[in-house]
Order: C-alpha cells, then sequence, then structure tokens
C-alpha cells in the first residue's frame, strides 16, 4: 500500500476510537502502536484538547531519494515514512542520500512502504557512517551545514563518502566504518578533523578557492582537489 503522512495521520486516532467504551485507552494505544512513527506507548489520557499521550518517536536519520520523493529511514535503515516532491523538507533536519543504483533498485525504492529495510551494501555504509554521525550529534550540533552525503566507487568497488556543506566545500570522509577495505585513519580521527572544521564553518561561506576537504588524511583537515 502506498503512504505519506503518517505524522499527520495521528490526529485521526480519535475519530478512530470511541471514547465512550471502557476500553478506549487500550484502543489508542492499539492506534499509535500502528503508525510507523511511533516506537512505544507509556501512557494515555484525556487532554482539555482531547486525547494525549506519553512514549517515544522514531527519528528518521536520512532522506533516501526515490523516483517521486524520499523515503525517510531510522538509524537501522527501516523506512517510517515518504515525502513527496523534489525536495526533502527542512524540517526533518536531517542529511540527503541519492543512492547509486539501476533501474530495479530505483522501481524498489519508489514501491517501498513502512517498515522496509534499505538493504545492500552502499546501504550497509551509510547506515554505518550515519550512526557514527548521529552518535556525535554532528546534524544537531549544526543543523542544516551539512545537507547532502553521497559517495563515489574506487576501482574494485569500495565505496568513499563524502559530506556535502551550505558553504559549497565537500568534506571527504573517505571509507566508511563498514567498509571492508583497508582504512587510512580511525573513525575517532575522523570525527576529531570534522569537529576542527565545523568550527570554522563561519569562514568557509564564499571560500570559492577551497575545492575540498578532507577528513582522513591526518590529525587535521587538509584542503585536497577534486573527489578524495
Amino acid at each position: 500500500e502506498r503512504f505519506e503522512g503518517h505524522l499527520d495521520s495521528l490526529r485521526e486516532i480519535p475519530s478512530r476510537v470511541s471514547l465512550q467504551s471502557v476500553h478506549w485507552q487500550q484502543q489508542v494505544k492499539r492506534e499509535l502502536s500502528r503508525n510507523p512513527w511511533i516506537s512505544s506507548v507509556q501512557r494515555v489520557e484525556r487532554t482539555p484538547d482531547g486525547i494525549g499521550f506519553s512514549g517515544h518517536f522514531r527519528r528518521p536519520s536520512v532522506g533516501v531519494r526515490c523516483q517521486d520523493g524520499w523515503l525517510l529511514a531510522d538509524g537501522s535503515g527501516r523506512v517510517i515514512d515518504r515525502q513527496t516532491g523534489d525536495f526533502l523538507d527542512s524540517k526533518w533536519g536531517v542529511p540527503e542520500y541519492i543512492p547509486m543504483g539501476d533501474a530495479k533498485q530505483q522501481r524498489q525504492l519508489a514501491m517501498a512502504n513502512s517498515g522496509f529495510i534499505l538493504e545492500g551494501l552502499q546501504f550497509e555504509e551509510l547506515f554505518s557512517l550515519l550512526s557514527v554521525l548521529w552518535a556525535d550529534k554532528v546534524f544537531d550540533r549544526v543543523p542544516g551545514f551539512l545537507h547532502e552525503i553521497s559517495s563515489t566507487v574506487e576501482e574494485g568497488g569500495a565505496h568513499r563518502w563524502h559530506l556535502h556543506t551550505t558553504a559549497g566545500i565537500p568534506l571527504h570522509w573517505g571509507r566508511s566504518p563498514a567498509s571492508t577495505a583497508a582504512a587510512v585513519t580511525t573513525s575517532e580521527q575522523k570525527l576529531d578533523c570534522l569537529r576542527q572544521v565545523l568550527e570554522l564553518r563561519h569562514e568557509m561561506t564564499g571560500s570559492s578557492n577551497i575545492p575540498g576537504i578532507s577528513l582522513y588524511s591526518g590529525e587535521e583537515p587538509l584542503v585536497v582537489d577534486g573527489h578524495q
């Protein structure tokens, strides 16, 4: 079944529940548990405006481009919801990723619904990298600055990953933590370089003479030419 707007559909739950029933709280919890945005529900109660609940939401980790919009996926690669349109809404606070795949993969993504798992080597590497970045609260500390993640493929099939900034300067991460290829530096070393770059992000705007910055060239970020 195609879907969109599951988050907005939470407002419709009161209309689907009989509040006169002695089991209305169980009915509300059941409706909430069916929503892909809801991870768990602790309490349901009446409020002056209707019904309120306390619980945990699933948070998107990335927006993956598909044929007619974007798939909002959590950190495990599970699709939560879909946003239509050419541009990923900034309100989600997550980076974009345009997958490298053939027509078959695009058809799979176009038909994906909530609960679909994004599988394959590129997604395994993508979510491994995202887990490192989210654990360091990178996207929360500098909202919107790292707006896109991309990858390039080396000879032999290994991926190199790149973080794209609103300053127009790509930050080259190199290999994902999930990559089986030999790594030049550790994820913590790359994070340290990334933190240094983020401290200087306001000075980067308008720096057209910086083609790119490598985060895996040592203890300090290094200005480089082209994709690395």
